[in-house]
């Protein structure tokens, strides 16, 4: 893949940390925008629709939701632009990255077919037209009920792992760490080395953004 110059030292890792500090002043905004657009949906949407909604039309309804906040937060945010390109909706940071807006389901992996525009985004071979940049996932996740679990900032590692991912808070970014046994421990402080998911299944349902 061919990264950003200021990257390429890292070789194939994307550093965790650098990204988190880069974006730390827009993160906590970008997660407020995700919980009002599925707040929206709540509000806008009589009960008696949202019962008869497939998980693929509540997310397709959530995603132009998120859209429609992220082009007010590209509006007041110097040097952020939002585009689509080819039917994919981002947003572009000087910094050097390109920010998509994703469903995820429990294993933090986006539904949905593995286009070569999917395939370039998800190896940081960017997207036509833009310059090499960084390829990020800002993702939501439901919980049993349908209501938000988290947001994420989710770093892709080709089709079908990621490279890390962090919890969005209010605060700012919480890496998420898997032990080796699975499960989500609680960063302690340390410098953290991400452990690389290779090969997990998709998930189940759609996520409103077939392009990608």
């Amino acid at each position: 893949m061919m990264l950003p110059s200021r990257f390429r030292g890292y070789g194939m890792e994307i550093s965790q940390e650098v990204v988190e500090s880069d974006l730390a002043s827009y993160l906590p905004d970008l997660r407020c925008r995700v919980a009002r657009a599925l707040a929206d949906y709540t509000i806008e949407y009589a009960p008696k629709l949202r019962r008869v909604h497939s998980k693929r039309t509540k997310a397709s309804l959530v995603h132009d939701h998120i859209v429609e906040k992220m082009a007010e937060f590209a509006e007041s945010t110097p040097g952020v632009v939002l585009r689509n390109c080819q039917n994919l909706w981002v947003l572009t940071f000087p910094q050097g990255y390109i920010v998509r807006f994703k469903k995820v389901g429990p294993f933090k992996l986006p539904s949905g077919h593995k286009t070569r525009q999917v395939r370039n985004f998800r190896n940081h071979v960017g997207l036509e037209g833009l310059p090499p940049a960084i390829c990020l996932d800002l993702s939501y996740q439901l919980d049993e009920s349908g209501d938000l679990h988290g947001v994420y900032l989710i770093c892709p590692s080709g089709t079908s792992s990621n490279m890390w991912d962090s919890e969005i808070t209010d605060d700012g970014a919480r890496p998420i760490v898997v032990s080796l046994f699975g499960e989500q421990i609680e960063p302690q402080g340390a410098t953290l080395q991400p452990r690389k998911r290779d090969k997990i299944r998709e998930s189940e349902s759609g996520d409103g953004n077939s392009s990608a």
